[in-house]
């Protein structure tokens, strides 16, 4: 029996690895990545297209066209199609983020026979339905409306003009209310043919892989169309600017919202993994630099997080927090003087060892977790990234040092060049 008097022990994390994957290129060209897994009798297919919100003329017309994918074929009404998956306890998700759109489907394999026509059908033959075209604007002006009053999109958007100037597709992707007014069925249906319909995805699958379903997949996936994908607008960002700072009042709100951005290592480069690891220590979990100084021990807001994002424009450190507007000044000084404090002064070995605890738990949850490892290959895959990665990771996690870390932050943490961007009740 357990005794829950007696503290279990604590193991070091180690032999981390991620569930292989395994390329198949069908005879249309598509790939079929696999991550097989002696697990539960079912399995994910993740799609991924070239083709976001950056790289098309009018995003609504793309947020539109994602969001009414399942309303309907030649042969199959909203309500069927819905009915279906439904039937089947099948989950479809449906996404476009700045360069690439994604179709999630987690189904039990044997009900792959019914669905995956369903699937193929969907993005071959949607129709996009007047009146559920009319429907799905009306629903996208309410959200977005709702959205653009909200502290958080204004930063946000304030830190994407401060980083690359009005005429940048980041910028004008985020396009006035008054264009869905004007939007029509035949440019979100020109979308489907161009991003779905008529080019070729990459297909990731997950789960317990047989040879029926891969056969399944196969016979499925190679119906699919064998276009080159979407041309990306891929423009990078000038990293020698001279930080600047952007406020947008918005006196009704109660708190404000600040983004603080500093151009950094790009994804893929030798200094990226170091880099990711320091700014974890800085801000990137509840016990970081971060979090102790400006939430705990100041009281300055109730949560403050700094991630380094690979982005397709360029790597850049994100801090990102809320508070009230009479704090901004001294969270965004406190931000920068840890970021001094790191440059200057090694990392405590206590301290160290709790940023590597929190990065090796962190993987373990990617390795353990067999979609979360098929999310981490479609991610390498979207930034560029070799599949190694992982492994790559875990061994640099397993040897940093407090001296590596403070080379990242001389090399990186530039306060000269961060960019804020604060939206609220500004004093």
């Amino acid at each position: 029996m357990l005794d829950r008097t007696v503290q279990p022990e604590v193991y070091e994390i180690s032999g981390l690895k991620l569930t292989e994957i395994k390329t198949v290129t069908l005879k249309n060209g598509v790939r079929l990545n696999v991550i097989a897994h002696e697990c539960e009798d079912l399995c994910r297919i993740v799609m991924v297209w070239h083709g976001g919100k950056y790289d098309v003329e009018n995003s609504f017309a793309l947020s539109t066209m994602t969001s009414m994918l399942l309303d309907g074929t030649s042969c199959r009404s909203s309500d069927e199609i819905t009915e279906i998956f439904d039937f089947y306890g099948s989950k479809i998700g449906i996404d476009c983020g700045t360069h690439f759109t994604t179709l999630s489907l987690k189904a039990l394999n044997r009900t792959l026979p019914e669905l995956l026509p369903l699937l193929t059908e969907i993005l071959t033959d949607s129709t996009f339905p007047q009146m559920e075209f009319e429907g799905k604007v009306r629903k996208l002006f309410a959200s977005e409306s709702m959205k653009r009053e909200t502290v958080q999109y204004q930063s946000s958007f304030l830190i994407k003009q401060l980083l690359f100037g009005d005429n940048h597709p980041a910028v004008k992707s985020e396009m006035p209310l008054e264009a869905l007014k004007t939007l029509t069925r035949i440019e979100v249906k020109a979308l489907y043919d161009s991003i779905i319909r008529n080019s070729r995805p990459e297909i990731f699958v997950a789960g317990k892989i047989t040879a029926d379903v891969m056969s399944q997949f196969e016979k499925a996936f190679s119906k699919l169309p064998s276009g080159e994908p979407f041309p990306l607008r891929k423009v990078l960002m000038d990293k020698s600017l001279d930080g600047k700072t952007a406020k947008k009042d918005m006196p009704e709100q109660v708190q404000c919202s600040v983004d603080m951005v500093i151009p950094a290592a790009d994804a893929g480069t030798e200094d990226y993994k170091y880099l990711k690891i320091a700014v974890v220590a800085l801000g990137g979990y509840f016990g970081s630099r971060l979090s102790r100084v400006i939430r705990e021990d100041r009281g300055l807001t109730y949560g403050i997080h700094a991630v380094l994002k690979g982005t397709a424009e360029g790597g850049v450190i994100s801090i990102t927090s809320q508070c009230a507007g009479e704090n901004v000044e001294a969270v965004v000084a406190e931000v920068k003087h840890q970021m001094e404090l790191m440059k200057s002064e090694p990392l405590p070995e206590t301290e160290l060892a709790a940023v590597r605890r929190y990065y090796l738990s962190a993987l373990s949850g990617t390795s353990e977790e067999l979609f979360a490892t098929e999310d981490y290959y479609a991610a390498c895959y979207k930034n560029g990234l070799r599949y190694d990665n992982f492994e790559e990771m875990y061994r640099t996690v397993k040897a940093i040092s407090s001296e590596k870390i403070m080379e990242m932050a001389q090399r990186y943490f530039s306060v000269g060049q961060m960019f804020v961007g604060v939206a609220g009740n500004c004093v």
